[in-house]
């Protein structure tokens, strides 16, 4: 076992964090509402991350073999810049891309079955105004922008597998296919992401035209859509 094996345990535990984070933001907890519960016609083409989950497992999934087999055998492979520590931007992007993922938990759990990825509001749906939606009107769009946030912060800093095999190409200089990839990969999640809150007035239209007078004073109480005192 290699002496500094210890240091290789925080980087295994960040980047399985990272990769269960942005599963659980990306999966729905329900399926899609069936027309005949809908209360309102669901125009809005559907977000899958299905392909964008599994290419990020795989991405954690190697990081951490390479860093078992280090601490294991010592044995650094093809890729002698990557090093076992966990520095601090790798740190600040997995603690954002955890606090997402379980924000996004939280929210699932307190709309239980009416929350679904598809816009709409079923036949038999209730105004959820506590827990995270007692703070913000749409938390789960919040976390979102904490999972992106996070991503681009771990999976950007030196000495992940990413930045070190994909974009610099194991310190021999910019992989020009790897930026192509990693680039499109975080366009992908980023139009996720605007996509998501392009949609916040339009649900908050809907809501209000179903609830009315509930939802002006949930508004009232609680103003702000995914962060207090900004937006």
């Amino acid at each position: 076992m290699n002496s500094g094996s210890l240091l290789v345990l925080p980087r295994i535990l960040a980047s399985l964090a990272c990769a269960l984070g942005f599963h659980i933001s990306v999966t729905p907890p329900n399926p899609p509402l069936k027309p005949e519960r809908s209360g309102c016609e669901t125009t809005t083409v559907p977000i899958r991350g299905s392909l964008l989950d599994a290419v990020l497992l795989a991405m954690g999934v190697r990081e951490g073999m390479k860093m078992l087999l280090w601490a294991a055998t010592g044995t650094k492979l093809s890729l002698p810049t990557l090093p076992p520590a966990l520095t601090p931007r790798m740190l600040t992007g997995a603690l954002l891309l955890s606090a997402g993922g379980l924000l996004r938990l939280q929210c699932y759990r307190t709309l239980g079955r009416h929350f679904t990825f598809e816009p709409g509001i079923a036949a038999d749906h209730t105004l959820i105004t506590h827990g995270p939606y007692g703070i913000v009107r749409h938390p789960s769009y919040a976390a979102s922008v904490l999972v992106f946030a996070g991503l681009v912060g771990y999976y950007g800093a030196r000495g992940t597998w990413v930045a070190e095999a994909l974009l610099l190409d194991a310190g021999h200089g910019l992989n020009l296919v790897g930026v192509c990839l990693v680039v499109g990969f975080a366009g992908l999640v980023g139009l996720m992401v605007v996509g998501l809150i392009w949609r916040m007035p339009e649900e908050d239209q809907a809501l209000r035209a179903r609830f009315g007078a509930e939802w002006d004073r949930w508004a009232e109480r609680v103003p702000f859509m995914i962060c207090p005192g900004v937006l």
